[in-house]
C-alpha cells in the first residue's frame, strides 16, 4: 500500500503558488518552464517512503482537472495502480487498470455524459474482452462551445520539431502539414524504367508514428494504383521521414495512426482527400498541393505576431477563424478568377501553378516564384497565375511587435478546361 503525503495546493485569483513538486507542460506533453508558457501542469504526490512512487494530477491552465495517474516508477513513467481521465465537463472520460505499464484490469470509456460506452478487459498488456454499449444521438454530439481551442479535448497529433513553437495549436497542425508534404514531394523520385502509360501511380500508405515519434507499421493500402516500383518508392520516401515529436491523448504519449497518398502523377489530380489521422479527426493535410491547405511553406521560418488578413474577415472573431477565413476567401478569388489560355482550347491540359507571392507593409502583392508543381509546365498558364495573383486586392498586412511587416503566402492556381 502506498503511503501519500499531504498535497498542498494553493490557488489565487491573479496568481498561482504551487507546491514544490509541480510540472509544466506545453502541446503534446513537452515540458514548460513556467505557468505563461504552459496549457496543463501536473501536481506530484510522492510516497513518504518512496519518492518515486507518484500519483500525478494533471489540470488545465484554466483549472480543469484532466488525469491522475499513478506511478510505480515517476523517472521511467511505468504505470501502476489506476489511472482516470476527464473530459472538457470534468466529467470522468475513461479509468484503466495497468500493472508495470501494461494494461491489466478494466478500461473503461464513458460518454460525456457519463454513461458507460465501452468495457474492455486486459491482461497483461492482452485483451481479453470487449463490449460496446448502444449511445443515442446525445451521446454521440455533444455540445463543445465550451472547449478552448488549445485543448480540443486534450488530442494532439503529431509534430515535426521545426513546428514546436510556431504560434497557436491551429498554426504548429498546418506548419507539420506543409513541412510533411514538402518533405515527400522533394524526396520522391520516379523508378527507372516505368511505361508512361503508368504515370499517374498514387500509392497509399498507412502507417503509424509511435511513442517515440518514429514511422512503424507501414503497409501498402489495398486502394493504392500504381505497380510495385511505385509502392516500393512510397515505402521507402515514408520510411525516411524525421523523427517528430509524439502525438499525446489527455498528456499521455501515445501511437498515432496515419493513412496518406503518395503521388507521382504529371497531371492534374482532382483527389485531394487529405491525411486520415486516425479515427479521432481528419486534418487537410493533402500531399497533392490543396489550396485549401494555404497556411504556406514560409510560415516554416515566418515568426509574426498575425498573418495578413482578407479585408472583411478581421470581424469574424478569434485569430484562428480570421486566418480561416482569409485562406477561403484567398482561394476563392484565385479560383474562380483564373482564365483558361485560350490557345489551349484544343489540348485542355490540366495543371497546378505554385504561385509564392509577399503582402508588404502596405499590404500590396507582389508574386516572387511560379513553379509547376503536378505538370509539366507550360508559359500560357505561368503567366495567367501569376495575373489572377496580382490582382489580389490589398491585404490588412501582417504584424510583428505591433508593426506591419512582409508575409509571404503560396497558392496553388488550378487550371482545368
Amino acid at each position: 500500500m502506498v503511503r501519500l503525503g499531504i498535497l498542498v495546493l494553493l490557488l489565487v485569483h491573479a496568481n498561482a503558488v504551487y507546491p514544490q513538486d509541480t510540472l509544466f507542460y506545453k502541446n503534446n506533453a513537452l515540458p514548460a518552464n513556467s505557468f505563461d508558457e504552459a496549457l496543463t501542469y501536473g501536481i506530484l504526490e510522492r510516497d513518504e517512503f518512496d519518492s518515486n512512487q507518484v500519483i500525478e494530477t494533471k489540470f488545465t491552465v484554466d483549472r480543469r482537472i484532466v488525469s491522475r495517474t499513478f506511478y510505480k516508477d515517476f523517472k521511467k513513467r511505468i504505470k501502476h495502480g489506476q489511472q482516470m481521465l476527464w473530459n472538457e465537463y470534468s466529467k470522468l472520460a475513461a479509468t484503466k487498470q495497468f500493472s508495470n505499464d501494461s494494461l491489466h484490469g478494466y478500461w473503461r470509456e464513458y460518454t460525456h455524459q457519463g454513461r458507460l460506452a465501452r468495457e474492455s478487459l486486459y491482461f497483461r498488456g492482452r485483451l481479453a474482452m470487449d463490449t460496446i454499449f448502444p449511445l443515442d444521438t446525445t451521446d454521440l454530439f455533444p455540445d463543445s462551445q465550451t472547449v478552448i481551442p488549445e485543448y480540443r479535448w486534450m488530442y494532439f497529433m503529431p509534430l515535426f520539431k521545426e513546428c514546436e513553437n510556431v504560434g497557436n495549436r491551429k498554426r504548429r497542425e498546418s506548419c507539420t502539414s506543409v513541412a510533411l508534404r514538402k518533405f515527400i514531394l522533394e524526396n520522391t523520385r520516379r523508378p527507372i524504367g516505368i511505361d508512361e502509360a503508368d504515370n499517374e501511380a498514387k500509392v497509399w500508405i498507412g502507417l503509424t508514428i509511435n511513442e517515440t515519434g518514429n514511422v512503424s507499421k507501414i503497409k501498402v493500402l489495398p486502394e493504392t494504383k500504381g505497380s510495385i516500383p511505385f509502392q516500393q518508392e512510397a515505402m521507402r520516401v515514408i520510411l525516411s521521414l524525421p523523427e517528430m515529436i509524439p502525438a499525446t491523448q489527455y498528456g499521455e504519449i501515445y501511437p498515432f495512426e496515419i493513412k496518406l497518398p503518395v503521388s507521382f502523377g504529371l497531371g492534374y489530380d482532382e483527389d485531394l482527400n487529405g491525411l486520415e489521422f486516425n479515427s479521432l479527426y481528419s486534418f487537410g493535410l493533402g500531399i497533392d498541393m490543396s489550396s485549401r491547405e494555404i497556411r504556406n511553406q514560409v510560415i516554416l521560418n515566418q515568426m509574426v505576431d498575425r498573418m495578413p488578413i482578407w479585408e472583411g474577415c478581421q470581424f469574424k472573431g478569434f485569430e484562428e477563424t480570421q486566418d480561416d477565413c482569409t485562406e477561403y476567401r484567398l482561394e476563392r478569388f484565385v479560383n474562380k478568377n483564373v482564365k483558361y489560355p485560350h490557345e489551349l482550347r484544343f489540348e485542355k491540359p490540366r495543371e497546378v501553378i505554385l504561385v509564392t507571392f509577399k503582402v508588404d507593409e502596405q499590404g500590396a502583392i507582389e508574386v516572387l516564384e511560379i513553379l509547376e508543381r503536378l505538370g509539366g509546365g507550360n508559359e500560357l498558364m505561368r503567366r495567367a497565375a501569376e495575373e489572377v495573383v496580382m490582382s489580389l486586392p490589398n491585404f490588412i498586412p501582417a504584424k510583428k511587435d505591433g508593426m506591419p511587416v512582409p508575409f509571404e503566402f503560396t497558392v496553388a492556381v488550378r487550371f482545368k478546361y
